[in-house]
């Protein structure tokens, strides 16, 4: 159980500053910030399902509802942006690396955000 902590921890340590860039690249760029609060989500519902295969989509869903910052980024997205956003986490979730993957799902979400995504990557 420890080394699952200890892999959650850098987790979020790293979603955590994968956020930070994320929002200051959308904020240099004159976009909307509004979705940058998935990318820790998107990081922890990565860990999730590499430790007990919860589907990512439904971890993101137990996420945003336990936390006001995702639930408020989340409301955010129109329905079909949300479920952009669901099948693009779920298709791409099982063949990229943690670290791809949480850059990758910050432009994606940033992409989405603002109304410029092309999931099909």
């Amino acid at each position: 159980m420890a080394a699952n902590t200890e892999s959650l921890y850098r987790c979020v340590q790293q979603s955590n500053a994968y956020a930070r860039v994320a929002t200051e690249l959308a904020r240099e760029q004159g976009g909307s910030t509004d979705g940058v609060a998935f990318t820790a989500a998107a990081a922890l519902a990565r860990w999730w399902w590499l430790h007990d295969r919860s589907a990512p989509s439904r971890v993101l869903d137990d996420i945003a509802d336990a936390d006001p910052a995702v639930h408020a980024a989340r409301s955010r997205l129109s329905g079909s942006r949300q479920e952009e956003l669901a099948r693009w986490v779920s298709l791409a979730w099982p063949s990229i690396c943690v670290r791809a993957q949480t850059l990758l799902a910050a432009e994606a979400i940033w992409l989405l955000s603002t109304g410029g995504a092309k999931a099909d990557r």
